[in-house]
This record gives structure tokens, sequence and C-alpha cells, in this order.
């Protein structure tokens, strides 16, 4: 049994386990999916660079401490300071939230163009300077050629932040909210 690798993301795994499939169980004449064949050895070691080996009692375990993880939702709270890669700043509020994340992780980055690619299914997110006119309501990010979007909700900010952290390959625990008034801060 395998389950998914943390250190890769989901699209990286899903297209992994599909081309590894369509490799060694695929039958192009037949259209069909003839599992293994006789191939599992070589299976079991390709697979294995994706995702990770696993127990039913590691499954079971997994899933019932995922179930008590709540969907966080942070509308109506106000953050009084971020930690991101492993410095902290003071923030009085979400869009300061969001522009404070982004110019840290860009400013620690090669390649800040990349972040472009994020796009939302009706907009962009992130534009060259000559193109800020496009968004609704554009804050330069200190330090590069570019603008963020930044007419989201809380919850839309701590998602946008989490999938340029990803984008990176940035651990999403090295980022974190502190709360104003909440004793956090």
């Amino acid at each position: 049994m395998w389950k998914p690798n943390p250190q890769k993301n989901l699209h990286t795994v899903e297209r992994g386990v599909h081309d590894i499939a369509e490799k060694y169980a695929y039958d192009r004449e037949s259209e069909k999916f003839l599992f293994l064949q006789g191939n599992y050895e070589s299976f079991k070691a390709s697979i294995s660079k994706i995702l990770q080996h696993t127990t039913k009692q590691e499954l079971s375990e997994d899933s019932e401490s995922n179930r008590k993880e709540e969907p966080r939702d942070f509308t109506g709270t106000t953050p009084g300071a971020i930690k991101i890669l492993g410095e902290t700043y003071g923030v009085e509020n979400w869009t300061e939230t969001l522009v404070t994340a982004m110019t840290k992780i860009l400013n620690d980055v090669e390649n800040q163009e990349k972040v472009t690619e994020i796009k939302g299914s009706k907009r962009n997110y992130f534009v060259r300077e000559s193109e800020q006119f496009n968004l609704i309501s554009p804050k330069k990010i200190p330090n590069t050629a570019l603008y963020v979007e930044s007419n989201f909700s809380a919850n839309d900010i701590v998602r946008t932040i989490e999938r340029v952290m990803r984008k990176y390959e940035y651990n999403v625990s090295e980022f974190e909210i502190l709360f104003a008034g909440s004793g956090d801060v």
C-alpha cells in the first residue's frame, strides 16, 4: 500500500502515478489497463519514488488524525503577526499579511517570475509591473517587479500564500499566523 508523499505536490503525484500506470499496466492495442502482468517489482520501485509505502494501520491512523483537524476559517479574524520561513513580522490586516509573506518568499527565491503562473479561474493573482491595471486591487511586492491582487477574503489570502509556498517547494508548516488580541502576538 502507498500514500501520497508529503514532499511532493498533489499534481506531481497524480501525474507520476498515471505515467507509471501507463508504463506498467496499459495495453495500447486493446486500450485496456491490464495491471502489471508480472512487472510488480519494477512497478514497486518506480511508484516508491513518488509515493510512500504504508500499512493499513498507518492509513487508518492518518485518516483518524485528519478527521480531527477541522477546516480553518479566518473569517472575522485580524492577524497581528506572521511567522514565515523562520522570521516574524508584525502585520495589521490581511492585505499586509499577503504582501509581507510574498515579499519574504520572493526575496528568497531566484525565479520571482514563476509566481505569475499562479492564477485563479477568472483572473491573475500576480502580474508584472506593466500589467497591474489588470488587477482589481493591485499591491506592489517590495524589491520585485511584481504586483499581487489583494482583493481577497482572509481565507483566500491564506490559501494564496500556501500555494506560493508550495510552488517554490517550501513546507507550508513554515507559515504561521499570530492573531491580534489572542496572546500569540
